[in-house]
């Protein structure tokens, strides 16, 4: 597989993982640890069970928690191919946060609760969807019945 990421000091700095097709990198509710940076491949994130996003070559995942001082993963990461990452070290990741200004890390903070609240918001959306997919779907096949009864 070709690398995604063409910056060789990375390339020397980071360890990678490779992931077969449905192994799980980390699962909701775990305990925060490293992150990683997608090298190739293509990894789900998934909240409750549910798809929340598809990740693609050069994306991070598994950082966020790190800027609110939660111990949790928040999701289920998944390959859905064959995929390797860039593992970035915990403790790495920890130095570079206290190094950040401190307006850095309040735009961060700021912009992941937002993201947060739109996160809470579209499941409640996919919720209510998928009740009325549901619905139409009960009224579709009461129809077909009354109808093939005619």
């Amino acid at each position: 597989m070709n690398s995604g990421i063409k910056d060789k000091n990375f390339k020397e700095n980071f360890l990678t993982k490779q992931l077969v097709k449905n192994e799980n990198l980390f699962r909701e509710d775990d305990l925060l640890g490293d992150g990683y940076i997608i090298d190739y491949g293509e990894i789900t994130l998934k909240r409750n069970n549910k798809i929340v996003e598809t990740l693609g070559e050069g994306e991070i995942l598994g950082i966020f928690n790190l800027f609110f001082e939660n111990n949790n993963r928040f999701f289920t990461a998944t390959a859905n191919v064959k995929t390797q990452v860039y593992i970035i070290p915990e403790q790495y990741l920890r130095d570079i946060l206290n190094k950040a200004d401190p307006f850095v890390k309040h735009g961060f903070r700021t912009w992941f609760k937002l993201t947060s609240k739109f996160l809470v918001a579209l499941d409640k959306d996919f919720e209510k969807q998928t009740k009325q997919k549901k619905q139409d779907d009960d009224d579709k096949e009461t129809y077909n019945k009354m109808k093939s009864v005619n």
